[in-house]
This record gives C-alpha cells, sequence and structure tokens, in this order.
C-alpha cells in the first residue's frame, strides 16, 4: 500500500544525494530527499509529513512512525543539535498521535541561518528502499501539507 508524504515545510526539493551530511546523502537512515525552506522572518510550523505517532523528538528532528510501521525522519537544518531550543520549540510529545500536516515543530530557518548553518530539511524514509519511493525532481517547488512523494 502507497503511503502518501507531505512536504512539513515550503521551500524548493533538494536531491538526496546534494545534501551537504554524508549521513544523509550517503543515505545510512534511507532514502528521501531535502527541501531548502523559504526563510520568512519569524517562526513557521514543521508539519507532520503523515498521520501516526511521535516515535522521537528533539528540538530540531522527530520521527514519526505511520499506523502501518513505517518511520519518517524530518530534520531541520544541518549540524543544529547544538543550538538545542534555540530557534527550536517542540509542539508534540513522544507518544502522541497526530494527523498529517499538524504542526510538530516551530522554528526559524532564516534564525539557523543567521546562526551560519545550513537550514536544509532532509526528509528520509527510515530503513526504506530507494526503488520504493516515488519522488519529485530536484528544482520542484512545494508549500508545506502539499503532497511531496509516494512510499511503495
Amino acid at each position: 500500500m502507497s503511503l502518501s508524504i507531505l512536504a512539513p515545510v515550503s521551500g524548493v526539493v533538494v536531491g538526496i544525494a546534494e545534501v551537504p551530511d554524508p549521513v544523509f546523502s550517503g543515505r545510512l537512515l534511507g532514502p528521501g530527499l531535502a527541501i531548502a525552506p523559504e526563510r520568512a522572518p519569524g517562526c513557521s510550523p514543521a508539519l507532520a509529513p503523515v498521520g501516526g505517532t511521535i516515535s522521537s523528538i528533539h528540538p530540531h528532528a522527530f520521527v514519526i512512525t505511520a499506523p502501518d510501521g513505517r518511520e519518517i525522519l524530518v530534520h531541520l537544518g544541518l549540524e543544529t543539535v547544538g543550538l538545542k531550543s534555540l530557534h527550536f520549540r517542540p509542539l508534540a510529545l513522544v507518544g502522541q498521535g497526530l494527523d498529517a500536516a499538524e504542526p510538530v515543530i516551530s522554528w526559524s530557518p532564516a534564525a539557523v541561518e543567521a546562526e551560519g548553518l545550513n537550514p536544509i530539511v532532509p526528509l528520509v524514509a527510515m530503513g526504506g528502499q530507494e526503488r520504493a519511493l516515488r519522488l519529485p525532481g530536484p528544482g520542484t517547488r512545494v508549500r508545506a501539507g502539499q503532497a511531496l512523494l509516494h512510499w511503495d
């Protein structure tokens, strides 16, 4: 059964191989893509890409488990773990059930970039197979909450 995955943030699609972090570009956690987020002033929410249960959450990242057990990682920026809660505010808790497109973390891509960090947002189909994903091409503009990819 195909799982429709929504864009957690608005921006432009970037191929996962182009993410300047070997954990993501090397697909060590699984295949996926990334989004170069819009840099609007202030904070904006990162949305749940699927309905499911939050299985892990940090100020800068979360994993949501779909009802069929598939897990999706959303990572807000690169090397952002060192910022701790600066520019990030979790809006959900581990074990919390969410509908697709519900806010999970409030954050500021512009503030992350002002800290000298890359605000790119990798989205990973954890443990998935590349051939099972139907991905949009790099350069595609997406809006938060819009259908982004399908995981067969």
